[in-house]
């Protein structure tokens, strides 16, 4: 039942590909499979019995390794508590933790690495961002990204091809983040998460 990228459409990809892009292909391709699972798993599904069954499906655009870029790390010093907006009215406790400058299609852009404690320890980045694609493409509400890092890292991985939506796109039961006016990139990311045709 869950919608996912078209298979032909993957498999004329990886036909024209060689070596480590087929591989990545198949890898993000695989991620996306076992994401759009987990929403008709009962024992993981963010979704209750009732909207299980009304449940669509999750689509994504089809893989492109442009939106994997290398980001470099500035850590931001420590000025206290971000209250960031969620969905419901309610805000939550947060902090700036790192600017990420990055590069795509030759232009340069930056993200903001927000953090709580738990994703302090876990050394996650929660990067929230909108762009151009939101409320055609996308949701309307913009995606989210969870980048690792290594300590004191000064660079870091980004791959936009694992965006996703936040839970309240599926469930009215769920507050999520609002993304912040300085995570609205001015592009379209078409990779990710996407409506479903």
């Amino acid at each position: 039942m869950n919608k996912i990228i078209p298979l032909l459409s993957v498999f004329c990809l990886l036909y024209s590909c060689t070596g480590s892009d087929k591989s990545y292909i198949l890898s993000i391709t695989e991620q996306h499979k076992q994401y759009a699972a987990s929403f008709t798993d009962t024992t993981q599904s963010p979704l209750d019995s009732a909207e299980q069954i009304t449940f669509k499906g999750v689509a994504h655009f089809i893989p492109d390794k442009n939106y994997k870029v290398t980001a470099k790390v500035l850590w931001l010093p420590y000025t206290g508590i971000v209250e960031l907006p969620h969905s419901r009215g309610d805000f939550r406790p947060y902090f700036q933790a790192a600017q990420l400058n990055f590069t795509i299609h030759g232009n340069d852009y930056s993200l903001i690495g927000y953090q709580n404690e738990k994703m302090r320890t876990q050394r996650i980045l929660f990067v929230p961002f909108a762009d151009v694609t939101n409320g055609n493409e996308t949701y309307g509400g913009g995606r989210y990204m969870d980048i690792s890092y290594m300590p004191n890292a000064s660079e870091t991985v980004m791959d936009f091809n694992l965006s996703y939506y936040p839970y309240c796109a599926y469930s009215h039961r769920y507050s999520c983040p609002i993304v912040p006016k300085e995570n609205a990139l001015d592009i379209a990311i078409r990779a990710g998460e996407r409506n479903i045709d």
